[in-house]
């Protein structure tokens, strides 16, 4: 990964947990705490990316991983580690930041959360009633009304033979 593509990815990151912090107007922050709140929400999103991209990889290439850091590895080459173990990385990395959107966000306000709390607390809807049986749906056979008549004995019908010429 480039420098260039590093500076954009950091700039995307910013952004998103700015938009982070302006969905949360329970927080009520001061301009003079946001920088803070971006710096920790930072930390946490690498966190939870980082995380996730570790859950996904399988036993094998996790002890890899191991062997990457204890290295000292660069930047550049975890990214290409992570970019070839994983080839659908950019959908994960989505995926991890959409958990953590979710997480973040969830007690958006204080009636929300209170809705949120009388809804669980509140007791299940009544059961349905079973559907009836078959017998108790239609009446009896002798019980239907006898509108049409039976119909007409047929006689047997004609042999193929007949029926072709």
């Amino acid at each position: 990964m480039t420098d260039d593509m590093a500076v954009k990815d950091q700039v995307a990151l910013v952004s998103f947990v700015d938009d982070l912090i302006k969905a949360r107007p329970d927080l009520k922050l001061k301009p003079a705490e946001i920088p803070a709140v971006r710096q920790t929400l930072l930390q946490e999103v690498n966190e939870a990316i980082n995380t996730h991209l570790i859950q996904v990889l399988p036993d094998q290439d996790q002890q890899e991983l191991d062997v990457l850091l204890q290295k000292n590895a660069t930047d550049v080459e975890l990214n290409a580690f992570f970019s070839q173990k994983i080839p659908d990385l950019s959908t994960e990395i989505a995926t991890a930041l959409l958990n953590f959107r979710a997480a973040y966000l969830l007690p958006v306000n204080k009636d929300q959360a209170a809705a949120l709390k009388d809804f669980a607390a509140s007791p299940p809807p009544p059961a349905a009633k079973p559907a009836p049986a078959d017998e108790e749906i239609l009446p009896p056979p002798a019980a239907l009304p006898k509108k049409y008549p039976p119909p007409a004995p047929t006689a047997a019908p004609a042999p193929v033979d007949q029926i072709i010429n």
